[in-house]
């Protein structure tokens, strides 16, 4: 459905196509316009060339990722997700991730339903992602283990931290694929966000359920504004751990989704001297956020506040300098643009060139003013 809503907002199925034939798996995407309760809407169908085997393990799937032709960014969201794939089947079943062996979900279209949503963010130059509550609905399906109550197991797991609300519905409405997909990209769940809408998609699921339209829709726009939104502040304060492990935990605080990470020196009760630990968060991730804390560090305790935060409208960028590309990052304000460079990125091309990291600093800032 992911899919199908993303063709309908302008992706062309020939450069979708070209991506996924990067995977080496020998399929064919077919898009057909169908109507669901009366409503049409774009259905995807993944077509096997010739039969493959199915993949089953982490390993399978990273090594089919490592061979394929796409962008260093692609590859690491579409690992993002499998990992929340396989961290929930690895809970659902008591096992280490590593020993995870998918059924339903090893087949080609999981890897293809992943890759090809990813590769469509990124074709649509995708900055933000909202998405509203999941629908629950109940039920039995069919797996591997025999008859399971809808939801999935998986579907549980990863509904956890995930406004969700129920429906009538007796049949599955939410895959642990199309789930773990919106968890990783949505920035909120919830309430419609302010902005200018350009375009209107609508991916439709396989069945014509009755009395219910299977269909997704997506909504493609721009904010000409400042941005305003909720966010989840976590603070902690820690005195018993060695320092070291603090810009460790941020790290992996950051690799988890958190919108920002940082200590602040203290001083705790008789004098001694601590740190405090603040982590921002979206709505909805706070709970796996405050997971990697108790974790990684000696905390017992976690303050929990929600915040109003104001943002400038920004998006992603490339600019071309005297050294090579670099990722950058675009700001707006009073209709003036600001351009900065991704820090990571303009490191990576000093050190191959040699060139001071404050030079490629002032070529932004020289770039900007022009």
């Amino acid at each position: 459905m992911l899919l199908g809503g993303l063709l309908d907002l302008g992706v062309p199925l020939n450069e979708l196509q070209s991506a996924i034939d990067s995977l080496g798996l020998g399929v064919e995407l077919t898009a057909e316009t169908v109507k669901r309760c009366g409503l049409r809407g774009i259905s995807v169908t993944v077509i096997e060339r010739e039969k493959s085997p199915p993949i089953r393990d982490m390993n399978a799937f990273c090594q089919i990722l490592d061979m394929a032709n796409l962008s260093s960014a692609i590859k690491k969201k579409t690992f993002g997700v499998l990992q929340l794939l396989f961290h929930a089947e690895a809970r659902v079943h008591g096992i280490p991730v590593e020993k995870v062996r998918l059924h339903e979900l090893g087949s080609i279209d999981t890897l293809v339903d992943i890759v090809g949503t990813v590769y469509c963010l990124d074709f649509l130059d995708i900055d933000t992602i909202y998405s509203s509550s999941i629908p629950i609905s109940s039920g039995w399906v069919k797996t591997h283990h025999g008859p399971m109550p809808v939801p999935a197991p998986a579907v549980s797991i990863l509904m956890e931290g995930v406004p969700v609300h129920p429906t009538s519905v007796k049949l599955e409405l939410v895959t642990p694929t199309g789930l773990a997909l919106l968890k990783y990209f949505s920035r909120e769940f919830g309430s419609f966000p302010q902005m200018n809408v350009e375009k209107t998609g609508f991916g439709a699921g396989s069945r014509d359920i009755q009395d219910h339209p299977n269909l997704l829709r997506l909504w493609l726009g721009h904010s000409d504004q400042t941005g305003a939104n909720e966010i989840i502040e976590l603070v902690t304060v820690i005195d018993d751990i060695p320092l070291e492990i603090i810009p460790h935990t941020i790290e992996k605080l950051l690799s988890k989704g958190a919108l920002d990470a940082y200590m602040c020196p203290t001083y705790m009760k008789k004098g001694r001297p601590g740190v405090e630990l603040k982590v921002l968060s979206p709505i909805g991730l706070e709970h796996e956020l405050m997971a990697v804390l108790f974790y990684e560090t000696t905390t017992t305790g976690i303050r929990v506040e929600k915040r109003h935060r104001v943002t400038l409208p920004r998006r992603h960028t490339v600019l071309e300098t005297p050294w090579g590309p670099v990722a950058a990052k675009e700001v707006e304000i009073n209709n003036e643009k600001r351009t900065y460079p991704e820090f990571e990125d303009a490191k990576k091309v000093s050190a191959k060139t040699g060139v001071p990291l404050i030079e490629i600093y002032n070529f932004f800032k020289r770039a900007t003013n022009e």
